[in-house]
């Protein structure tokens, strides 16, 4: 059972998983290469749309809606090749957009966001060179003039979209990380990063703690989504998930509280 935000996702297998168990690597045949590199990759975005969706869901709800994040694209009037350099760049912009907030009032914390580094694949294509920008969802930034952090920023441009649904929005951010397919230049880079103390989604693999919660799941009615597909066990056999997705109550979540202050 994982718990993101406002939203519990339930998983019920057939047969029990394994948890830590690693299947032992097996020695590929040349020919297999492209396809087992496309699979992996696939695999690989895939698990990744799914930590992106369920950081938005852990930190988009009843404080934060979606109408108020703000979603900016930073990028740089140079050529910025090395990833290190561009990383750094963007690294001391947030210090100073940090500094300025917090000396105006504006902001007591630090920003929370997540951010998605890309190749600009258009210039790349174009004129063969391979510069860097910025993709950033801001969870608590808070209103200010374009010129303003425009000045702040100083590298470049920046372009500004609200977006007010989570799925467009997890379907817009997972563009950006799919676009570099078997890029050598961008597959040993993370795909995305993000900064300090932002929620995180609770995972629970204690079956009585599922089994409390689940009893108190009866108020809720059916769930938002639910969906059985199959899966692979642990020992290779083929295994059935069923999956639900629920949104919860405010006495929900003061549970899953008390739930977690005792594991």
């Amino acid at each position: 059972m994982v718990v993101a935000g406002d939203y519990v996702h339930l998983y019920d297998y057939k047969q029990a998983n394994a948890y830590g168990y690693k299947k032992p690597k097996k020695i590929r045949k040349d020919k297999q290469a492209q396809s087992n590199t496309e699979t992996q990759y696939q695999d690989h975005i895939y698990r990744t749309r799914k930590q992106v969706r369920l950081l938005l869901q852990s930190n988009i709800g009843t404080d934060t809606p979606l109408n108020r994040l703000q979603f900016c694209t930073y990028t740089f009037k140079q050529e910025i090749y090395d990833f290190k350099l561009a990383n750094e760049l963007f690294k001391e912009f947030t210090q100073r957009l940090n500094y300025e907030l917090q000396t105006t009032n504006q902001l007591k914390e630090n920003l929370k966001y997540l951010c998605v580094p890309e190749i600009q694949h258009r210039r790349a294509q174009k004129f063969g060179v391979k510069v860097w920008h910025f993709h950033v969802i801001y969870f608590n930034l808070p209103p200010i003039y374009y010129p303003r952090l425009f000045k702040i920023w100083g590298n470049g441009g920046i372009k500004v979209k609200q977006l007010d649904n989570l799925d467009h929005l997890v379907n817009y951010v997972s563009k950006y990380f799919t676009k570099s397919k078997y890029d050598d230049y961008e597959q040993n880079q993370k795909k995305y990063f993000t900064s300090l103390k932002l929620n995180r989604p609770w995972e629970f693999r204690e079956q009585d703690i599922i089994t409390e919660f689940k009893k108190n799941l009866d108020g809720v009615g059916k769930p938002t989504f639910e969906k059985t597909y199959k899966t692979m066990a642990w020992n290779g056999t083929q295994n059935e998930t069923k999956y639900s997705l629920y949104k919860l109550t405010q006495d929900q979540k003061a549970l899953l509280q008390q739930l977690k202050s005792v594991l």
